[in-house]
């Protein structure tokens, strides 16, 4: 099938002729629905100094149809940091900006809590896999920062200048934890306020809210470098979708809205945390307090 006279697809195999940015590629899927997933890609760069084309095919190809090929798993990504203590786990999903870094960076260094993620984590059954997706900025920032705060220029300068940090990283510093068993969600909302709130959210506004931000992240190309144009692999899925609505990519979130489902049971608490837009100790401090409080309903 030729759908919108760009995009080629079968059963189980998707083509089309693709351009964003600075950067102009072909690329072949096969694997969409059985078997292991083959991508065959090839590109040009337009504008060789342009920052687009810094931008790997890495972030807006390969990564979603990871996430898409562990779902059929029953491994859940979520765009979410995570802590441990004493073999349990608190996640705080949440968008760009809204404080995950610093929080967690703040639970690591002054409650003696273990690293899951500051950015992306995996939930399977009843436990939260850790998934450190920006590893290497976030232990150069452990080791050589007093401060928690983890600024948008920070992050960018670390992945411009990643050789030039990573040689004064000591791997074995950072505090791990693989895995530990899911015990409460926060959500975390950067908002225009002076005050902390937490407010009690119901589950299934919770999993909604979840599959929201995924599919805000599908559509990103970049979450280091957003808005430079919408992720193409999106639209894959979509035309992919069109000629075949009952494939496992055509019920690609009604399947994760199931998992989340199983996974978020009515009795793990779940809440959501308004943040000022000026990060402080106290306010830290306040969501501490307060994860430290938390009792089982």
């Amino acid at each position: 099938f030729v759908i919108d006279h760009k995009y080629y697809v079968k059963d189980n195999y998707f083509y089309c002729k693709d351009s964003g940015g600075n950067i102009k590629w072909e690329v072949e899927i096969w694997g969409f629905e059985k078997g292991p997933a083959i991508v065959n890609f090839n590109y040009k760069i337009v504008k060789p100094k342009a920052l687009v084309s810094r931008l790997s095919v890495e972030t807006f190809l390969l990564r979603p149809l990871m996430y898409y090929k562990l779902l059929e798993k029953g491994y859940v990504m979520i765009h979410s940091a995570g802590v441990s203590k004493e073999g349990e786990a608190y996640i705080f999903p949440g968008r760009g900006g809204a404080f995950k870094t610093s929080l967690t960076m703040g639970f690591i260094k002054r409650a003696n809590f273990k690293y899951l993620g500051d950015d992306r984590v995996i939930l399977y059954q009843d436990r939260v896999l850790s998934f450190p997706a920006h590893f290497y900025s976030f232990q150069y920032t452990y080791q050589k920062r007093d401060d928690e705060f983890i600024s948008y220029f920070d992050k960018l300068k670390f992945i411009f200048n990643h050789d030039k940090y990573i040689n004064y990283i000591n791997k074995n510093v950072l505090p791990i934890e693989d895995s530990s068993k899911l015990r409460a969600v926060f959500f975390v909302v950067k908002k225009n306020t002076r005050e902390v709130k937490f407010t009690k959210l119901e589950t299934q506004e919770a999993i909604t809210k979840l599959i929201n931000s995924s599919k805000m992240e599908m559509k990103a190309i970049s979450d280091s470098i957003p808005g430079f144009f919408l992720n193409p692999y999106y639209t894959y899925m979509q035309a992919y979708s069109y000629v075949f609505p009952k494939s496992r990519v055509g019920k690609y979130w009604d399947n994760l809205k199931k998992e989340l489902g199983a996974i978020l049971k009515k009795d793990i608490p779940i809440y959501e945390i308004k943040i000022p837009e000026k990060y402080t100790q106290t306010v830290f401090r306040e969501v501490l307090t307060f994860v430290r409080g938390l009792k089982w309903p």
